[in-house]
């Protein structure tokens, strides 16, 4: 697995172009079905994001950073509530 994520990696390095307004819609809903959720696919949704967050508009960033602030401070006890904290500050570095 640790393979397979250093080779997505590396080649996520490379010039991508920025993302349709269709795959942002499909991110954020990716983001805000995960929110709440006890299952790897948090780290999997959390992990494109990073990956991509150079494609991702300043408005998808601040869209999906609002919404996991939003969702943390409404459920404090949210599963896997440090990743989506770290994703979002990443997000609006």
């Amino acid at each position: 697995m640790k393979i397979k994520r250093e080779i997505y990696s590396n080649f996520m390095k490379s010039k991508q172009p920025e993302i349709s307004c269709n795959e942002s819609v499909v991110i954020m809903s990716a983001v805000r079905y995960m929110l709440g959720r006890s299952s790897y696919g948090v780290g999997c949704v959390c992990d494109w994001v990073k990956l991509n967050k150079d494609r991702l508009t300043k408005s998808n960033k601040e869209v999906i950073a609002r919404d996991i602030n939003e969702h943390c401070a409404k459920f404090p006890d949210t599963s896997y509530k440090d990743e989506w904290q770290k994703l979002a500050e990443v997000l609006t570095l």
